[in-house]
């Protein structure tokens, strides 16, 4: 039997791999409306105990997704400006100034209520925008924070999905 199996293999190559090139190219293109789903939800049971002190925290802080922007300016006069901006942004909930040195530089912890993340990589655009707009062109800002984090491992995991897809689909023909 699986000689046979071998031999209609071996005389019918084209079809085959026509075969297996149409299904991994509807494969593919189902794979366009998979989405990356980082959240906690999806690593811990419901009823886990690192998920309800999560919950916990959310309840009394309201959001994870935080930012901080570090400004470095010798020019005072852009930080308000600045400051400003984020505040009448209407995706910022709050914006801490948490150290400001002799106005060289100040370190902003910027909150959003973020029910939805799908919009987090525009969000961040946004933000990123603010501070190359409003301060002077010698400023430096350095952004960090678990907003940040989240959307580089969403990022990554698109970007390796598809190159271990597109490999997959290459030793497979």
């Amino acid at each position: 039997m699986p000689e046979k199996i071998l031999q209609l293999l071996q005389r019918g190559r084209l079809p085959v791999r026509l075969l297996i090139a149409a299904a991994f190219t509807a494969g593919a293109l189902l794979c366009l409306n998979l989405r990356t789903d980082n959240s906690l939800e999806s690593w811990f049971p419901q009823e886990s105990l690192e998920l309800q002190s999560y919950y916990d925290f959310l309840e009394t802080y309201g959001s994870d997704e935080t930012f901080i922007a570090c400004h470095q300016s010798e020019a005072v006069e852009d930080y308000p400006a600045v400051l400003r901006q984020l505040q009448r942004h209407p995706a910022v909930h709050q914006v801490i100034p948490v150290q400001r040195k002799g106005g060289r530089m100040t370190i902003m912890q910027i909150r959003k209520e973020m029910a939805d993340t799908s919009g987090r990589a525009l969000y961040i655009r946004e933000l990123k925008k603010i501070f190359e707009e409003e301060t002077v062109p010698s400023a430096t800002v350095h952004f960090a924070g678990m907003g940040l984090l989240f959307d580089e491992l969403n990022r990554i995991s698109a970007v390796d999905g598809l190159i271990s897809g597109g490999l997959g689909f290459i030793v497979a023909l």
